[in-house]
């Protein structure tokens, strides 16, 4: 007979029989805990709800339990009695009715206690570093909503530095990534990448710029971005820096997309959209659904009938919803380009043209070289769908040409380069 002791203090179980002792911390305490408080089976699922037992997966649970009583029963203390070993288990009854008669409310009360103190996820951080860090980071927060980005990194810098929370630290990688394209030119990766920097704070904020720059490069490097961005995610992935994760998918798509490798950027802006919806930031929400969106209007020109269902336009629309209604992004116009050139390829000239006219509004203040070169390519397309080898169409096309060359997007220009030789023949 094995007598059964839980220890709540130190969170522990004994065992003994026969002057064998065995002392069970961790996982197996909860999961004897539950047992002892349970008047039957217990499933996979219950023992998965429990505090200790939430980080692993599910499917994992009842192998872990099945190990464990084998290792027992092998030290002489057979308890537990199994539905395929795997799936339920209960006390086996000579067991339960040899319990101390208290032991089952005892353990009943630990657990509650456990359930209770899982809930708090910062009681163990001293009072003060709280409200120095809450100062900090709330400091950060009013910063970056100002745009002074500076002042919210010195803020972080000083909020990460005092803290040694996992949670707390997740919180402030979360802040560090919304600033860290705002602090300076985006840059290439420095040698040694992400593994330079001495922090997780100081990576997640590097990341970012390196996704900001990789989006801008020439053409003739996408491939060699591709693959930095791809080695930044594991680093990333281990510091909890989903936000980051989230700018570098959203990267990684964009790249992937320009490089026609259209079923990858899916999967990469798939990974973008859920982080970039919980870090709460609308410039980057609004950047991937516009990329989102993007990818699958190109898609559906290879398979037409991809993802049915599915309407890139509503996704294109809310990237403009998002601009009008907090007035961010207005720093670009390729919803409403892309939207131009979507209408122009169905045949909808009249509307092609007033997508164009509210993009004009946007360049004429922006001047971004990009955004110029796209214009003057739908809109030498459109003059010359109304009127074959028109001249000024033509000319329309020679400027994105132009502009394609002088942002470094010698893919875009070879394409332009080929429309307009397609149609100055067709005159």
């Amino acid at each position: 007979m094995t007598v059964i002791t839980l220890d709540g203090d130190r969170n522990r179980l004994v065992l003994l029989a026969d002057g064998r002792t065995v002392t069970l911390r961790g996982k197996m305490v909860e999961f004897f805990g539950l047992l002892l408080a349970s008047d039957g089976w217990i499933t996979t699922s219950a023992v998965h709800a429990l505090p200790a037992w939430r980080g692993m997966a599910h499917e994992s649970v009842g192998k872990q339990v099945a190990r464990h009583i084998d290792t027992l029963r092998a030290k002489g203390h057979d308890l537990v009695d199994w539905q395929g070993k795997t799936m339920a288990w209960q006390l086996k009854p000579a067991v339960k009715a040899g319990l101390d008669a208290a032991l089952p409310g005892r353990a009943r009360a630990w657990l509650e206690g456990r359930q209770a103190s899982s809930a708090r996820r910062f009681g163990a951080v001293d009072a003060a570093a709280m409200a120095q860090w809450a100062l900090r980071s709330a400091a950060a927060t009013i910063a970056i909503t100002t745009g002074e980005a500076k002042a919210g990194y010195s803020a972080l810098k000083q909020a990460y530095a005092g803290i040694d929370h996992p949670d707390l630290l997740a919180i402030t990688n979360v802040l560090a990534t919304r600033i860290g394209q705002r602090l300076e030119e985006p840059h290439d990766p420095v040698p040694g990448g992400l593994g330079s920097y001495p922090s997780v704070f100081e990576q997640a904020v590097e990341a970012r710029r390196m996704a900001a720059y990789a989006i801008r490069s020439d053409s003739t490097a996408w491939e060699a971005q591709v693959l930095g961005l791809k080695r930044l995610l594991p680093r990333l992935s281990a510091g909890g820096s989903l936000t980051s994760m989230a700018y570098v998918h959203n990267g990684l798509a964009l790249l992937l997309r320009r490089l026609g490798r259209h079923a990858e950027a899916l999967e990469h802006v798939q990974e973008a959209v859920p982080l970039a919806i919980f870090s709460g930031d609308l410039t980057l929400i609004q950047s991937v659904l516009f990329n989102f969106g993007n990818i699958l209007s190109e898609l559906r020109r290879s398979q037409p009938h991809a993802l049915p269902g599915v309407d890139p336009l509503q996704l294109l629309e809310a990237d403009i919803t998002i601009r009008q209604q907090f007035g961010l992004g207005k720093d670009s116009a390729q919803a409403e380009l892309l939207l131009a050139y979507l209408a122009f390829e169905n045949g909808e000239f009249d509307r092609a043209a007033r997508w164009l006219d509210a993009s004009a509004a946007i360049i004429a203040v922006n001047k971004a070289p990009a955004d110029r070169a796209l214009f003057h390519r739908v809109a030498g397309l459109l003059a010359c769908a109304r009127q074959p080898g028109s001249a000024e169409g033509l000319a329309e096309l020679d400027r994105a040409i132009t502009l394609f060359d002088r942002v470094g997007n010698r893919a875009s220009a070879d394409c332009v380069r080929a429309e307009r030789q397609r149609l100055a023949g067709a005159a």
